[in-house]
Formats: C-alpha cells, structure tokens, sequence
C-alpha cells in the first residue's frame, strides 16, 4: 500500500495484491491492483475540510521510506471509466431494487462502510440477471461471472434507516469475455438526490479450466432481452 496526498482535500491509497508460490526464489506475482480516493469531513458539520498538516507531514515521512525500498514496478491496469447519469428515460423499474440500511452496515464514523456498496451493488445485479433464464445459460454452460473491475464515485453518504434505490442499467456486452454494468444509488424514488454510481465489469469464467472463456450466444441474447 502506498499513500499520497492529492490536492487540499483528498488523501489516495494505491494498493498491490501480490501472489506468493511455494517454489524457492520465485517473484511473488502481482494479481490485483486498486487504489481509494479519501476525502476529509467535519464529522458534525459533513463539510469537506483541508487535510490537516500533520496528516499531510506523517504521509510524506512514509513515502520517503518507500521510495528507499526496492518494489516492484507498478503495472498500469487500472483503467478508469465514469458512468453516465441514469436518467428516466432509459430507467426500467424492473431493474430498480429497493434496499434499507442496517446500522450493521455502517463503521465507527456511523455512515456505511465503502466496501458495502460493492455487496449493495452486486444484489442489484443478481436481481437484474434473475428477470430471465439468462444466468441459467452460464451454469448449463459450467461458466460463472466473476468480478474484474470496477470504479465507484461517491457524492453523499448513507446512514442507518435509510432506504436507497439501486439502479441497474441494462448491461452490455463488451468484446467476448466481459459484461458491463453501469449503476446508480439514490435516497429517493424520484431519482434526483444520487449517492454514488459505479462502473463494474465481470468476465466469464470455466469452472473446469479457472480460465476466461467466451460468453455463451444464448446468454447474449438473453441480456438482450432484459
């Protein structure tokens, strides 16, 4: 993990997963990269305020130390997309699923925890797959979507009590492996008042191989009929 102070306000966590074998002198394997964009609130007010400057003294002492240490070169694979604003011309309600907020769901700062939405996110999904036999085509075929990717901006938190609708736009196709999604998460049935939106592809997978195999047509054509 490496961190770096960008502008006033935003603090950036850059993340490498690397993979470990058991053969003697081998390179441990980087399979998963990622990075967090963090921003400092009034925990009273819920205003953006400056990083406070010992914050900003402590990250550059830990940089220094790093950049003294051998690591290895940073793969640049991460590629960032944003996703469009949904609006109710191309929203279909069968893809909008409604969800309250438990106080379980939240950390010490009493709103929910980043990595929540990625679960609240995935439910829409499953939700969106279910509507037809299209997920069906997948087992028939001894294949799975596993996640590969994704980008998610947050505009207002969400607390306990709350009630959010997810939004899922119709996903698409992406080349012969991957399948996009693009959603949304708002605090009101009207749509207007946005939470964050995210960005998430999946590929296909064989279970037999654990490689990424081509999507089967009659799982195409069943997205197509969502």
């Amino acid at each position: 993990t490496r961190v770096k102070i960008d502008g006033k306000f935003r603090i950036r966590f850059e993340h490498e997963t690397y993979l470990k074998t058991k053969e003697k002198d081998s390179t441990p394997k980087c399979f998963a990269t990622g990075y967090v964009d963090m921003v400092c609130v009034h925990s009273e007010k819920h205003s953006i305020l400056q990083i406070p400057q010992t914050m900003i003294n402590e990250v550059a002492i830990q940089s220094n130390e790093e950049a003294t240490k051998t690591t290895p070169a940073r793969k640049a694979i991460i590629r960032k997309k944003k996703a469009p604003n949904l609006t109710k011309e191309n929203i279909d309600e069968s893809k909008v699923i409604q969800w309250r907020v438990n106080d379980f769901d939240t950390d010490f700062t009493e709103v929910v925890y980043q990595a929540k939405y990625l679960q609240y996110y995935e439910h829409a999904r499953k939700f969106v797959l279910s509507q037809n036999h299209a997920a069906s085509e997948l087992a028939n075929n001894n294949l799975k979507l596993c996640f590969y990717k994704s980008d998610l901006t947050f505009k207002e938190a969400v607390r306990p009590a709350d009630t959010i609708d997810i939004v899922t736009k119709k996903p698409r196709v992406d080349g012969a492996f991957r399948i996009v999604f693009e959603q949304e998460m708002y605090k009101d049935t009207e749509h207007k008042n946005i939470v964050n939106n995210a960005y998430v592809e999946l590929i296909c997978i064989s279970n037999e191989t654990n490689k990424m195999a081509a999507l089967p047509k009659a799982f195409i054509e069943g997205l197509e009929k969502l």
